[in-house]
């Protein structure tokens, strides 16, 4: 699917503003998710903790899911208003994106049921413990 974060009603400023601010007329949900979704990914012995930058989100409109060692979130706005009678809204150029934005991650094997999530301040914070392997027992083998 394909969003267009220019609703410009000027043809003449939108390559100058695409430009300035980086961005292209159309973006799909996955340009929009790297360009939004500002993340940083540190790993320790135990666990993976990534932090998520979802400004303007609120906790209800994001979902994760884990998947074959696939982290997924995706962010659901609906920031952007349209007038249904047709009524110019004033805006010359709009950059907030409504709609689905989703990104996902390869982490591999990790503890599913003991994932964590929170949501403050604009931030996601995930913790994703690594999955502990099991040092094979030494069995002692009986001689008859």
């Amino acid at each position: 699917m394909t969003y267009s974060l220019n609703t410009c009603g000027n043809d003449m400023l939108r390559p100058f503003l695409n430009d300035f601010f980086g961005v292209s007329d159309n973006l799909t949900s996955e340009d929009y998710g790297r360009l939004a979704m500002k993340t940083d990914i540190r790993e320790t012995k135990e666990a993976f903790a990534m932090d998520v930058e979802l400004p303007g989100f609120k906790k209800e409109d994001i979902k994760l899911s884990f998947e074959d060692g696939y982290l997924t979130i995706t962010a659901t706005a609906k920031t952007i208003e349209k007038k249904e009678n047709g009524e110019k809204d004033g805006f010359v150029y709009r950059e907030r994106f409504s709609g689905t934005a989703s990104r996902s991650f390869y982490l591999g094997e990790v503890e599913e049921n003991q994932i964590k999530a929170s949501f403050e301040n604009g931030i996601l914070k995930v913790v994703l413990p690594k999955k502990v392997e099991k040092e094979p027992e030494n069995k002692t083998i009986v001689i008859e």
